[in-house]
């Protein structure tokens, strides 16, 4: 009966002995396993940023290359925009100088026009003297005979 005991207690400590070990083998797969999987999330928050971090810079990238085809398409509008500038200048001065040149042959055809008008009223009064005088010369022959 007491080896009985013993064997028993034996047992009994094996089996608590057994219990205790799996027991700790089943606490380090667990700490294992959460490891593991706080590692996984790390690792998934780690890609998770990474792709937003790609993410931004594509967008920065892809803005950047926007900016940069406006940038080159207002340096171009810009640039046509000053030859257009350039040519109408260009044009205005042209303008400008026919402008001048038919305002001095006006003032040529005002002076010659006036001058004409000034030669035709001489003229007018000379011969209006002369036609006078000649009247005159006829009354006084008529008074005269």
């Amino acid at each position: 009966e007491a080896s009985m005991a013993e064997l028993h207690a034996r047992r009994m400590q094996e089996v608590e002995s057994t219990h205790e070990e799996k027991l700790r083998q089943v606490q380090c797969e667990h700490e294992s396993k959460m490891l593991q999987i706080e590692t996984d999330e790390q690792a998934k928050t780690r890609a998770r940023a990474e792709k937003r971090v790609k993410f931004k810079e594509g967008m920065k990238a892809q803005h950047e290359a926007e900016l940069g085809a406006l940038r080159h398409d207002h340096d171009k509008q810009l640039e046509e925009a000053k030859a257009q500038l350039r040519q109408h200048r260009t044009e205005l001065e042209g303008l400008s100088s026919d402008l001048l040149s038919k305002k001095k042959e006006l003032e040529e055809m005002q002076t010659a026009h006036t001058e004409h008008l000034s030669d035709i009223e001489v003229s007018f009064r000379e011969s209006t003297l002369e036609e006078k005088r000649q009247y005159e010369e006829a009354l006084a022959a008529t008074k005269a005979s």
